[in-house]
């Protein structure tokens, strides 16, 4: 035996010589051993040393405690071998023993090479024993965890499946021959056939004919194990129509796991905005007035082909152009300042005259209108609305001038010039004639020749009045009673346009 681990045996037996005897004999098989005369005795040296490795327990231990009795105390305490040693053959004594411990039953006075066997086979059985337990165990702990994983796999199993059964995309498994195998509840909603009409039918049966080849295709790309995302195509639904599907299908060998929507209405709305986008274009590259776009940078980087015929640019996304350097330097700062307000204030939408250089160098009056459209996303720019305005500002300019011509001549005439409207009210007095009698031009607007100078005078102008309003040119002398300052004068009239029905006249 190896010396290095001696294993250590609790001898229980009364009687003093035979266990002399007995201990010498294990001694020299070279085992370590303690003794005990009593069942009390073995008790208190088993659960109190853990050295221990196996009891040998004689039955009759005089008038104290059964070996029995103190055996099945010991064993409910430690888990250790016990043989029994006893000079009891009867049947009913070996299987009481075999009810508390299963290491051995040994005769006494079989011999030594008896008692040694059977030691060394109580030690083998426990160890075979406590391998046992521990293959146990071990298959226990095996078994709890494949339980375990059993309940999760379940636990997922029932998650997936209800996930399937739930989802609002349609979920279906194929195989790359073309087949359905398992589809969810979607696929009812949205085409209206039953699960069972479709499961186990070819899928391009309801695939739409012009779509039938791009499906065989993509199929083919599943087949070589090729992941195919966002794939488009029609199917027909129970009542004949055809719905748009989106797919996105992963192959795993032979099978297809494919998620769909069906997105008909979004392909319907696309096809509205397209229209809708091809009208509008179709509104700003015909519209007399042009269309500008300035970036977040300031850029001018798109203009509609009136404002190139306005200008004379080529503006685009590759090529843009700082509006800057094109505008009237006297301009500049009223056209930032308008940017800063619609900027500041998207619902602001002003209405600006500036100059803008053309592409021949010259400089054209336009009138426009900046509409803040950055928090839109998906136009994010200043929209610039322009007419070119040129032939309206000479008429302008020439209008002023006329306006000054006629306000100088007014000043250097001693005569009074007035117009009247179609009612013969006065809409206008002019010369210096009014302030040199201390009149103001208020005592004149509004009123008719009557309510200043009263019913009789007043016939007079009636007359011409009318004549005027027929187209003549009219000269006529009258004398006015009162005021003081209204004597005797000469009037003439000539019609304005026959339009507004006014007239003018001259009072010398």
């Amino acid at each position: 035996m190896n010396s290095t681990h001696r294993k250590t045996i609790l001898l229980v037996e009364d009687e003093s010589l035979i266990a002399i005897a007995q201990k010498m004999t294990l001694e020299n098989a070279g085992y370590a051993v303690v003794t005990a005369g009593s069942g009390e005795k073995a008790v208190e040296i088993a659960l109190g040393n853990d050295a221990v490795d196996l009891v040998l327990m004689d039955i009759d231990l005089g008038r104290g405690m059964r070996g029995t009795e103190a055996a099945e105390i010991i064993l409910r305490e430690r888990d250790l071998p016990l043989a029994f040693l006893s000079s009891h053959t009867e049947p009913e004594i070996v299987d009481m023993t075999e009810g508390i411990t299963s290491y051995g039953y040994i005769v006494k006075n079989s011999g030594d090479t008896v008692l040694l066997a059977s030691i060394r086979m109580a030690f083998k059985l426990y160890e075979a024993h406590a391998e046992l337990l521990k293959r146990k165990e071990h298959l226990d702990t095996a078994l709890a965890r494949e339980e375990h994983v059993n309940e999760l796999l379940s636990e997922k199993t029932d998650e997936l499946e209800r996930y399937f059964s739930m989802s609002l995309d349609m979920l279906c498994i194929a195989t790359t021959n073309g087949e359905f195998v398992r589809l969810n509840p979607e696929w009812e909603k949205v085409l209206g056939y039953s699960i069972a009409e479709l499961q186990g039918r070819q899928f391009l049966e309801f695939v739409h004919p012009d779509d039938r080849d791009s499906t065989v295709r993509t199929l083919a790309r599943l087949a070589d194990q090729e992941n195919v995302l966002n794939f488009e195509n029609r199917y027909r639904c129970k009542d004949g129509s055809y719905r748009w599907i989106e797919w996105r299908s992963r192959p795993v060998e032979s099978a297809i796991y494919a998620a769909a929507r069906d997105i008909t209405d979004r392909k319907r709305t696309q096809q509205e905005l397209l229209q809708t986008g091809t009208y509008y274009q179709m509104l700003i590259e015909k519209a007399p007035d042009g269309v500008a776009l300035l970036n977040r940078e300031g850029m001018l980087f798109y203009a509609s082909p009136t404002a190139k015929r306005i200008f004379g640019y080529d503006v685009d996304d590759d090529r843009p152009i700082n509006p800057d350097e094109l505008t009237h330097p006297d301009d500049l700062v009223r056209v930032h300042e308008t940017i800063d307000i619609v900027v500041g204030d998207p619902s602001q939408v002003p209405l600006i005259e500036y100059r803008f250089r053309h592409k021949d160098g010259s400089w054209r009056w336009v009138e426009s209108t900046f509409s803040n459209q950055f928090f839109e996303p998906s136009i994010a720019a200043i929209i610039i609305n322009f007419r070119d305005i040129a032939d309206r500002k000479k008429a302008e300019i020439a209008l002023s001038s006329m306006e000054r011509r006629f306000h100088l001549i007014m000043r250097s005439m001693q005569d009074i010039v007035f117009t009247l409207d179609s009612s013969g009210r006065h809409t206008g007095v002019y010369g210096p004639w009014v302030q040199r009698h201390g009149l103001t031009p208020e005592f004149f607007l509004g009123k008719t020749r009557e309510e200043i100078l009263g019913p009789d005078a007043s016939k007079t102008h009636q007359a011409a009045t009318e004549r005027a309003l027929g187209g003549d040119f009219t000269v006529y002398e009258w004398s006015a009673p009162a005021p003081e300052r209204f004597r005797h004068f000469e009037t003439s009239l000539a019609p304005i346009t026959e339009a507004d029905g006014s007239v003018s006249g001259v009072i010398g």
